[in-house]
């Protein structure tokens, strides 16, 4: 890669022949920056400038603020670019290689459990809990095309800077975003206050359950949609028509209060974070806390997580995938074909090793990696643990977490596992 240095290297700027278009969007053109073998990916958005005098002076002191951010759940800030004779000015930030949370939504090869909706929305709600209360910061526009998903699926929320620069140099600055994701009180009123990103992140969490697109009738477009007349509803109503989501009723019922039409009514953040710690801890979603996303290229319908009736789970547009009776199945008859073959073979290898994975926010994995605890077992018992990604590649060895090193049988890892045991 090659780079044209101006004044400093904190505004290093690219070589247009390292640069791979993304998307292009109503503030500027977000590119994919080539780089060297073995070094992390970037992404950078080039601002289209405005003709207000301050826009430069504002440029600067936004990127001031991006630089500050560091949490795991929010995009990582790598340097600006800022060249004023050629006008051209940039935000460099880390890369998320699935893009946004509204292409995982949207997409039919990606399944993801209720406990995943959980875990991520956990996530997204520490970070606006740590942007207004560390930086006082109010994000203003969040939605799923605004939050953005890592390789090992950990939600980012990202591309706020902007949209609060241009806020303070356009002219009807409250319509600028998607119409759609915002809270009542700043479409009607004009107002923004904590509970308002609150509302907007309960928006994107409905989508993350139901995959599709929130207020919108089953078979309409966002194109055709009339934004204006809901809000109008909205207004006359002081009720938000937000379809209960099939989902766990106590989440149901935090979705439905989140979204309430009086922003006071809407929980605080800290009640919010207990509530999904709370929901973790609940039998029906805690059941899920080891099945990861999974991919399939060949699914051609989009899945929605679990539908929970009671004790029994349920799949509405596909056969239980993650499901209990299903997995039993498949492990009575995996066993028994591993039997038979065994005993023909006469093979050394026991039994395909059974392998779960925590999140980051998971409390089994206390700790021990950053990313994902991959643990293994096979018939002699559990032999230890890895942080690998969701596609099971091998990361480095968990350096502490629980007790659960046993058994020792790992001479066919390498024929029957995913890692070699060291």
């Amino acid at each position: 890669m090659s780079l044209s240095k101006q004044k400093s290297v904190d505004e290093t700027d690219f070589d247009e022949s390292s640069l791979k278009f993304l998307g292009k969007g109503t503030y500027g053109t977000v590119y994919r920056v080539a780089v060297e073998p073995g070094k992390s990916a970037v992404c950078v958005k080039y601002l289209k400038p405005s003709n207000d005098s301050d826009f430069e002076s504002l440029f600067v002191k936004e990127c001031a603020i991006l630089k500050k951010l560091q949490h795991l759940n929010i995009i990582q800030y790598h340097h600006k670019i800022r060249i004023p004779e050629k006008r051209r000015y940039g935000i460099v930030t880390e890369y998320c290689e699935r893009g946004t949370l509204q292409n995982v939504i949207m997409s039919s090869s990606i399944s993801y459990t209720i406990w995943m909706v959980v875990d991520w929305s956990e996530g997204l709600f520490r970070a606006l809990k740590y942007l207004q209360e560390n930086h006082t910061i109010l994000h203003r526009d969040i939605k799923p095309s605004n939050i953005f998903m890592t390789h090992t699926f950990i939600p980012k929320i990202g591309d706020f800077g902007s949209t609060k620069l241009y806020e303070k140099t356009t002219m009807n600055s409250r319509h600028t975003g998607t119409d759609l994701y915002m809270a009542p009180e700043t479409y009607i009123e004009d107002k923004n206050s904590p509970k308002s990103d609150v509302y907007s992140l309960f928006l994107c969490i409905w989508e993350m359950i139901e995959r599709r697109i929130v207020f919108l009738p089953k078979g309409a477009t966002i194109n055709t949609f009339n934004v204006q007349k809901l809000f109008n509803t909205m207004e006359k109503t002081r009720i938000v028509p937000i379809e209960k989501p099939e989902c766990p009723t106590k989440l149901q019922e935090m979705i439905i209060s989140g979204c309430s039409f009086e922003y006071k009514m809407r929980p605080s953040i800290a009640q919010i974070i207990d509530g999904f710690v709370q929901l973790k801890k609940e039998e029906d979603i805690k059941r899920f806390e080891s099945q990861r996303p999974r991919e399939d290229p060949k699914q051609m319908e989009i899945v929605r997580p679990m539908e929970f009736d009671g004790s029994i789970v349920k799949r509405k547009n596909s056969d239980d995938i993650f499901g209990w009776d299903t997995l039993q199945k498949l492990v009575v008859l995996c066993f028994f074909f591993v039997g038979i073959t065994l005993y023909q073979v006469n093979a050394a290898c026991p039994a395909v090793p059974t392998w779960v994975t925590y999140g980051p926010n998971s409390a089994t994995n206390n700790g021990a990696c950053s990313q994902y605890l991959t643990c293994y077992s096979d018939s002699n018992g559990v032999d230890g643990c890895y942080c690998a990604d969701t596609l099971g590649n091998c990361g480095p060895r968990a350096a502490k977490g629980i007790e659960i090193c046993a058994g020792t049988s790992s001479s066919c890892y390498k024929t029957c596992g995913k890692c070699t045991v060291p």
